[in-house]
């Protein structure tokens, strides 16, 4: 059973939209690096490399993606993303940003870059 099989069983009350979203969001993630996996967590599902790079926590009708960096080392010139330091959240990281479309999709996918690119240089 994949990650995201786990998590859908635990959670029946997802919107089929939110399922396909996911499902974008995954594709375009594991994309962007051929080193990234994508493991479950108990809370959520993380995509990694060294260490996690994006958090997604499945709720009924949105996705809660977090990226594994310190809020303010990104460069986020939408300001799509909300500080989450001070927020007690499962995944690790400080930019968080809830989403139930894949209107921003490329955009989001843009800061993810950059929280992959900061691993590979440490």
């Amino acid at each position: 059973m994949s990650a995201f099989q786990l998590h859908i069983t635990k959670l029946s009350t997802v919107d089929k939209k939110i399922v396909k979203l996911y499902e974008k969001f995954k594709t375009a993630i594991l994309a962007l690096d051929s080193n990234i996996e994508e493991l479950s967590l108990q809370n959520y599902i993380t995509f990694r490399l060294k260490r996690n790079v994006v958090g997604i926590l499945i709720q009924e009708r949105s996705l809660k993606i977090t990226l594994n960096a310190k809020y303010g080392t990104l460069v986020d010139v939408k300001n799509l993303f909300n500080d989450a330091s001070t927020v007690k959240h499962h995944a690790s990281g400080d930019y968080q940003v809830k989403v139930d479309s894949d209107k921003d999709l490329k955009y989001i996918l843009s800061v993810v870059e950059q929280v992959i690119e900061k691993q590979k240089t440490k």
